[in-house]
């Protein structure tokens, strides 16, 4: 029986009868379907439902169909069936329309069999229909043979089709299906089914099964990429609001949509005909916005400048010098500092004739790097843009996108804070809810951030993800095996995204060069970039900022990617780079995650709760990562 019990029914029709009857009076070599459902579309294009009421297969004799009606109050007259009530019949009455279920049965095999024929081995099953008869019946189970004997029916009603209720008993029910079934066709089809054959109609098309609806793990993985589209929408409406406003400083989490906010407000106003600067931090960035921007609006392209903020002072007289690479640090501190205050005073020189209406800076919370801050570039910007006239009408402005908790110092034990332009601005915003990383990826990345029992706020309609995973190692392990369970990782990571959608990320605060994967690294030579195992993308938590990938390996995270003295967050600021999937790859022995979760305490973002567990659990548990 299938279904194996009823499913809804009109209680007037008392289907449930012959439901009952059908199921105690036939073996196991009969199929027996109520309600069987076709839909299809014809071959001239038009669209045709039909539901027969039961539909009975046997391997030997074929398919029945059994249009079922109470016979209480059916009358015919006039050359129409009416129900009880008055009314017309559909399809000219059972009789016909017991006929047109046959003929979309008919219809349905050999559909399905020319379906299967354009698959590998199905051309045989192009022939079921001709090898399985299908005939019909009508079931008049309210009423008696002999009622159904005394009346004087229509032309169109043969009596050899007609089943009663004196064929509702069990011990007459498979006499009376059998006799249906050796009813011969006028096309003279009998059925000759092989074991092939049989298979192939239950499973195939009669009863087929459906597990779940699972799309494959990529198609999962697109499906996530279009939902995180849709929200990330809506962050836009922040900009209605910021029109008209000639400075403003948008602040916001990672995942809160900044950097889309803030393309979006170049599009709007290079739409209206304004030059747009546009700045941000890592060339890595810069190559991904001018791309994605030119990608999305061709026409306006040219209006957007993308630069990072060494290409704008190289702009202003200031170039880098091609051995910058080979200098010492503190000459290259020294050299940044003369380049940067001498472009701030160049940069003075052009108010009333600066080549942009529209300023934009990303990534801003940067600005608080000293030689920055201190030669008061961004604020001399700020105004020299400010004071633009504006042949649009609109009014020029300086915005700039940051996220407080991203600050970065390049001075050894300087506390980093915000910059200046930041915090003398006269309109301040922020971007709360996160619709970028699903929940559990933004609850693991901000754990370290936020105070105890705080979560970050999501979008509504924002992916529940799957926990993030981290790999506990020693830090003893060997490069080469530290090396090989990466590339596990990542083969596994294969399964559901694209190689260009998995990127690793180095948390080693001296910065590149200084990670454990190095020898199994390939640099081009063109670009520098670094590729782990000669096609996943390899970077650092600083050049990536800004930027995200639907995967993320973590890589070189120690106790200071959490707790460090520099007042960076390499862990937050690499993991939140995660769209849909995190594994972490921690070289921290039961020490450093007690120091880490020491740390955590004391800053009032963590309360032991599980004391006789080990520190690399409670560390995993307090970032809702599965230790794996």
């Amino acid at each position: 029986m299938v279904p194996k019990e009823m499913l809804e029914f009109d209680p007037k029709s008392r289907e449930d009868l012959i439901f009952k009857a059908l199921r105690g009076g036939l073996n196991d070599e009969y199929w027996v379907f109520h309600s069987f459902n076709v839909n299809q579309t014809s071959q001239n294009g038009a669209f045709y439902e039909k539901e027969v009421d039961f539909l009975v297969y046997h391997r030997d004799k074929g398919i029945l169909c059994i249009e079922a009606k109470n016979g209480s109050g059916i009358s015919y007259g006039g050359g129409e069936w009416r129900y009880t009530s008055g009314r017309p019949m559909p399809h000219n009455g059972p009789f016909k329309q017991a006929q047109l279920e046959r003929i979309t049965i008919c219809h349905l095999l050999a559909r399905r069999g020319d379906e299967a024929a354009l698959q590998q081995n199905g051309a045989r099953f192009r022939g079921v229909a001709t090898r399985c008869k299908v005939t019909w019946a009508v079931w008049f189970h309210g009423m008696s043979r002999a009622e159904i004997n005394a009346l004087d029916l229509p032309a169109d009603a043969p009596r050899d089709r007609i089943l009663t209720q004196d064929d509702l008993a069990h011990p007459g029910v498979k006499a009376a299906i059998d006799r249906l079934f050796e009813v011969e066709l006028p096309n003279g089809i009998e059925t000759a089914l092989d074991d092939e054959d049989h298979h192939w109609l239950v499973t195939h098309v009669l009863a087929p099964r459906i597990p779940g609806l699972c799309p494959s793990a990529r198609t999962a993985a697109n499906f996530n990429d279009l939902i995180y589209q849709q929200l990330i929408d809506e962050q836009a409406r922040v900009l209605d609001f910021l029109e008209g406003q000639k400075s403003a400083v948008i602040n916001g989490m990672a995942g809160t949509g900044k950097t889309f906010v803030a393309l979006e407000r170049a599009r709007r106003c290079a739409a209206r005909g304004e030059k747009v600067l546009y700045l941000c931090f890592n060339m890595a960035l810069r190559r991904y916005l001018e791309k994605t921007f030119a990608a999305a609006n061709p026409a306006l392209a040219a209006q957007v400048d993308f630069r990072t903020l060494d290409d704008f002072v190289a702009m202003l007289g200031q170039p880098l010098p091609p051995d910058l690479k080979s200098r010492a640090k503190p000459d290259i501190l020294a050299l940044q500092r003369s380049r940067f205050n001498a472009a701030a005073e160049a940069l003075a020189d052009q108010i009333g004739r600066f080549a942009y209406t529209q300023v934009i800076v990303d990534e801003g919370q940067d600005c608080s790097i000293g030689f920055i801050e201190d030669s008061g570039i961004m604020e001399t910007l700020r105004e020299v843009v400010t004071m633009q006239e504006n042949e649009s009408g609109a009014r020029s402005a300086f915005f700039m996108f940051y996220d407080a908790y991203q600050l970065v110092s390049l001075r050894a034990g300087e506390k980093a804070k915000l910059p200046c332009v930041i915090r003398d601005s006269d309109c301040k915003l922020t971007l709360y809810k996160n619709c970028r990383n699903t929940n559990a990826i933004a609850t693991s990345a901000a754990r370290g951030i936020l105070a105890h029992g705080k979560s970050p706020e999501m979008a509504l309609g924002a992916i529940a993800g799957t926990s993030p995973e981290i790999h506990f190692l020693d830090t003893t392990t060997p490069d080469d095996i530290l090396s090989a369970a990466v590339s596990r990782t990542v083969t596994e990571l294969r399964k559901s995204y694209r190689p260009e959608d998995i990127v690793l990320i180095s948390c080693a605060p001296e910065g590149e060069g200084h990670s454990r994967l190095e020898r199994s690294l390939k640099v081009n030579a063109d670009t520098d970039d670094r590729w782990f195992n000669q096609v996943y993308s390899f970077t650092t938590y600083r050049k990536f900022k800004g930027l995200d990938a639907a995967a993320i390996v973590l890589v070189d995270v120690r106790k200071d990617a959490f707790a460090g003295n520099h007042d960076a967050l390499p862990f937050y600021e690499g993991a939140s780079r995660a769209r849909q999937k995190l594994v972490v790859f921690a070289e921290m022995d039961e020490a450093d995650c007690a120091f880490v979760l020491d740390a955590f305490a004391a800053a009032g973002r963590y309360k032991v709760t599980s004391p006789t567990q080990s520190d690399r659990t409670r560390l995993a548990d307090f970032l809702q990562m599965a230790n794996v």
